[in-house]
């Protein structure tokens, strides 16, 4: 008993300590944020990637911050909770039978982490690369002369030899997702893949975890040697099929004999948190309007296929220094600096680092519908997303800018010493203020831009300028000032809302957000409309679900992705979509 009141003691006097050394320093310094990112960035932390210990460490310890600068951190603001899907991994009731033989999971076949799970069966067909498209450089069909209705697309995984230099005549058709809903469309009940030599010449069936909306037929990937066995009766075999594909779209080969696949993976969740404090100001005409400064804590973890590691091959601690490790600290040193004004503040404030950024965005979505304040309540956010790399030039870019019809004037006033700022008017981007920009919230976006160490492992501390993240915070400082004392803030469209999570490339959009928290596969349900884009012009409204385009189906994000990119500007399409069980059929002028 003695031992253990020492021991809470102690800890009460190291948090005693800890709190002053905060609160006697209010003021931004370059030695705070160093220490701030030195902690979240370090080792014990191993890239704090959600639900993780690191994770539940870095949370604990921001929000530590905040109470030591006496921001209120009691309910609904303090630890927001939230689930989030961290990895999928191989079910118990994978099977694949062929000739009356069950196949070996992991040595014969794996489903792909990203399958529906499901059980079908039918004929194989063989298929070339999985293509079919008559651009005007390229005709080139894989199912010419096929019915596939009810048929098992055997695919190969890659595509044709490319030219050297020029266009790509495949570009956005050799994706796995690509290949799947081209069969799909077709009338194919489910997808096995096969890699060539060309492609892999390992051949290794390795299961990777791509947390991605499911497909919506089983899918799995296949050893050679038993496409072999397959290939084997007409005389065929994946290395010889794989080199003909090269030069030429092959005529479809059915290999009759049924196969019959059944496919189970399981996505594993966990809890994770947004921290929030608040700041409120005297009584006023303003102070029950809002400013948000926010930015992400999270990070990749340790890496590996699935979390967006650029060296996804690489198992070690990604540290997020920069992304957003930075940012973070900076969030910390506003609050103790507007904790010190707080007398002085005409708008409120609430200071937020999101979690689950690096999954899509899902802490800050899962803020803008759970906020603790009205959303219309919130006049403008600041997002600091990487803000620790200022290069020599001092370039600091700023996005943004169009969303209020005061920042134009704003930014121009408030001095910003010798950095060098960049404006980019646009609202949406790839970072957390796209959610707020969704709620039609003004928003700016402070960074100091990528490099060569983003999301891999050398995002360490001992690259960052701190003195430069010094001078940006100071900046970050300055501009809030000016813009919570304004008598107007006056919300303004610019630029298309959409989301950045995705990776596919799409040369027009409906202009709408997407809910990214729904998880149904049931189609893309519709968050928020841009008033004015096609998806608003056309009667799109929110809660609307977009089950197809042009009569193609979508069940997801990514099926959205895939058919939007082989559209065009000025191209009308029928969308249909989901309206509380009601079918209806819109057409969109893009």
């Amino acid at each position: 008993m003695k031992n253990r009141l020492l021991l809470v003691s102690g800890l009460l006097l190291i948090g005693f300590l800890h709190s002053c050394k905060n609160t006697s320093n209010t003021e931004i310094t370059a030695e705070e944020l160093l220490d701030h990112t030195s902690y979240l960035a370090s080792e014990e932390l191993a890239g704090r990637y959600p639900g993780t210990d690191g994770d539940k460490e870095a949370a604990n310890y921001i929000l530590q911050e905040f109470q030591n600068y006496d921001l209120d951190v009691t309910s609904p603001a303090g630890l927001q909770e939230f689930e989030v899907t961290t990895s999928v991994s191989i079910g118990n009731s994978n099977r694949l039978v062929w000739t009356d033989q069950e196949m070996e999971l992991l040595k014969d076949y794996m489903p792909l982490s990203y399958t529906i799970n499901g059980e079908v069966q039918g004929d194989v067909v063989f298929v070339g690369y999985g293509i079919q498209t008559n651009k005007s450089d390229v005709n080139w069909d894989d199912f010419r002369g096929i019915e596939m209705q009810g048929k098992i697309a055997l695919i190969l995984e890659g595509g044709p030899e490319q030219p050297e230099s020029g266009s790509d005549p495949f570009e956005g058709l050799l994706s796995q997702r690509s290949k799947i809903l081209k069969a799909q469309d077709l009338g194919a009940i489910g997808v096995m893949f096969v890699s060539g030599p060309l492609f892999d010449k390992d051949d290794k069936l390795s299961f990777t975890n791509i947390k991605e909306a499911p497909t919506g037929i089983p899918v799995i990937k296949i050893s050679r040697d038993f496409a072999n066995q397959i290939l084997s009766k007409p005389g065929l075999s994946v290395d010889k099929l794989e080199l003909s594909c090269q030069e030429s779209s092959q005529t479809p080969v059915q290999l009759g004999q049924p196969i019959l696949i059944k496919t189970h993976v399981t996505a594993e969740k966990a809890i994770t948190h947004n921290v929030i404090g608040i700041i409120r100001a005297p009584k006023g005409p303003h102070s029950d309007e809002y400013i948000v400064l926010g930015g992400h804590y999270d990070h990749l973890g340790m890496g590996g296929p699935g979390t967006g590691s650029r060296v996804p091959d690489t198992t070690a601690v990604h540290y997020g220094a920069d992304d957003n490790a930075s940012g973070t600290a900076g969030i910390i040193e506003l609050a103790g600096y507007f904790a010190g004004k707080q007398d002085e503040l005409t708008r409120s404030m609430i200071f937020v680092a999101f979690a689950a950024e690096e999954m899509g965005l899902l802490g800050s979505k899962y803020f803008v519908e759970n906020s603790p304040v009205e959303i219309d309540q919130i006049k403008v956010m600041f997002n600091l997303d990487m803000i620790g790399r200022l290069k020599e030039g001092k370039s600091v870019s700023i996005g943004g800018t169009g969303t209020a019809a005061e920042f134009d004037s704003l930014l121009s006033i408030v001095q910003s010493g010798d950095l060098k700022l960049s404006f980019s008017p646009e609202g949406s981007g790839p970072s957390d203020h796209a959610s707020f920009y969704a709620k039609n919230v003004s928003v700016l976006f402070i960074s100091t831009g990528a490099h060569l160490d983003y999301h891999t492992p050398g995002d360490s501390v001992g690259r960052l300028n701190v003195e430069g993240m010094n001078q940006v915070a100071q900046y970050v400082a300055e501009l809030a000032t000016s813009i919570a004392s304004q008598d107007e803030l006056t919300f303004r469209v610019a630029g298309p809302i959409r989301s950045s999570s995705s990776r596919q490339s799409i040369k027009v959009t409906l202009g709408f957000m997407p809910d990214f928290t729904d998880s149904s596969n049931a189609g893309l349900l519709v968050d928020l409309p841009t008033p004015g884009k096609p998806a608003d012009r056309a009667g799109i409204i929110r809660g609307d679900r977009i089950v197809g385009i042009n009569g193609k189906k979508i069940t997801n994000i990514q099926d959205y992705m895939l058919r939007m990119a082989s559209l065009e500007y000025g191209q009308i399409v029928t969308v249909e979509v989901d309206r509380d069980g009601e079918k209806l059929i819109l057409l969109v002028q893009l």
